[in-house]
């Protein structure tokens, strides 16, 4: 990262060794005023015309942690409790946008931050504490267990969330006014351990088979690699990352396709759960009411 205040190159640490300027601290009028110098996590809006996209997001609320995100038509709402007793609920109208940050970070928590007309020369904090900025959700890098029955052997596992959020970040550029400063980050514990993995199999294979689903990809590269859920996982968002940022920087609407495929996957999930849980109470009534037989 290049600092908001020289422009000296900083790589990845936080504070700059030229000016000594937290690189994270800056608001985002200052974000916008920066020269980005090619930087990746740094994107700006392509030259799109907003009247020639008809954009269909997935409306509804999705869950953090802590936190929720709800989309509709023309603004979205964060919720966030930012203490014990405070939550925090904050409405901002898609033109309004000013910035959009996701991070995912490598403690098993993506965050996705929000700086609108109504907040935008609140200064962006370091990433550790990103969970208590109002205007911010945090995601759980794990898929919840919605339906588990021992005896039927039936496992239904949800959509991972940081997937969903992560999508949902690429879909908003497409809605967002093409002054809106998008930035991403991403940040792996295990990378060389990662490479090594993704040397000893065809990549392609698992992002042309099931892009833009990373859940089932991961299961494929455990099964066909032997490793750990986690270095699969890591390797798979990194796949995926690489291409779909090409994907989505040349087509805006491919991430709002994505984002409605991985959003229709997850509700037929909830449903298929909500039916075996339904068929597995109606046999333990049938088991109970032949026992008050007895």
């Amino acid at each position: 990262m290049f600092c908001p205040n020289c422009g000296h190159d900083c790589g990845e640490y936080r504070f700059c060794s030229q000016c000594g300027t937290q690189i994270m601290d800056y608001t985002v009028t200052e974000a916008q005023n920066r020269v980005c110098h090619g930087d990746p996590i740094a994107e700006k809006q392509p030259e799109v015309k907003r009247a020639e996209i008809a954009v269909e997001l997935p409306c509804g609320i999705y869950e953090g942690a802590m936190s929720s995100l709800a989309l509709y038509e023309r603004e979205l709402i964060v919720k966030n409790q930012v203490s014990l007793f405070k939550i925090i609920e904050t409405t901002i109208p898609y033109d309004k946008i000013k910035a959009v940050m996701y991070v995912r970070g490598a403690a098993g928590f993506s965050h996705l931050l929000f700086r609108w007309e109504g907040n935008e020369n609140l200064p962006i904090p370091e990433v550790q504490r990103f969970r208590k900025d109002p205007t911010t959700v945090t995601i759980s890098q794990k898929a919840d267990l919605l339906f588990y029955n021992s005896c039927s052997n039936v496992k239904i596992m949800d959509v991972n969330d940081d997937t969903l959020f992560y999508h949902i970040y690429y879909a908003l550029k497409a809605i967002a006014p093409q002054t809106a400063v998008f930035r991403a980050e991403v940040q792996m514990q295990d990378m060389e351990k990662v490479k090594m993995l993704a040397s000893k199999t065809d990549t392609n294979l698992y992002f042309a088979k099931y892009a833009p689903f990373r859940d089932q990809a991961v299961e494929e590269a455990c099964r066909r690699t032997g490793a750990f859920q986690k270095i699969a996982r890591e390797m798979i968002d990194w796949i995926f990352d690489e291409r779909q940022e090409r994907i989505y920087a040349e087509d805006l609407m491919a991430a709002v396709r994505d984002l409605n495929l991985i959003a229709a996957e997850k509700a037929r999930l909830k449903e298929i759960a909500a039916e075996e849980q339904r068929k597995e109470n109606e046999q333990n009534r049938l088991v109970y009411a032949l026992e008050d037989c007895d």
